[in-house]
This record gives C-alpha cells, sequence and structure tokens, in this order.
C-alpha cells in the first residue's frame, strides 16, 4: 500500500476500537488520512482514539438506534470511506 493513499481522506469506521476495524484505522491513520471511530463503548473509543493521535476522533453510537446513527453522522464534514 502507497504511504499516502489516503492522504486528505476520511474513513469513518463502525466498531473501530479493536480487530480488524482497528487496524483498518491504523492504516487510514498511517497513509495520510483521518478517521472517525464509531462504538458503543466510551472508554474503549477514547483508548483507540488516543492510541491513533491526532488524526482520530471518535463518538459513541448505538447502531440499532436510528437517533444515534443520525447524532453520529450529522456533526461529519467529510465522508471518503465507510467500515
Amino acid at each position: 500500500m502507497g504511504a499516502l493513499v489516503f492522504e486528505k481522506k476520511t474513513a469513518v469506521i463502525i466498531g473501530g476500537t479493536s480487530g480488524i476495524g482497528l487496524e483498518v484505522a491504523r492504516r487510514v491513520v498511517e497513509g495520510g488520512g483521518s478517521v472517525v471511530l464509531g462504538g458503543r463503548n466510551a472508554g474503549r473509543l477514547d483508548a483507540a482514539v488516543s492510541e491513533l493521535g491526532d488524526a482520530a476522533t471518535g463518538a459513541t453510537v448505538d447502531v440499532t438506534d436510528k437517533e444515534s446513527i443520525r447524532a453520529f453522522f450529522d456533526p461529519i464534514e467529510q465522508l471518503d470511506h465507510l467500515f
């Protein structure tokens, strides 16, 4: 994968606090992009965002609740990839 393949791109990753989602987030950040992580556990979100640094933000979201999904996506200004 090229070093800047995600440069100036934003990936939104639901479930990005562990496993495959967190690894995708790492690769996006390594590739020059930014990530918005979504998950149910605020503590795990904070830990993942801290690990990823300034290129990451996160917010809790309940994917079974339409209002929670709307509140999660509303402040996102740029979305290039959804995982």
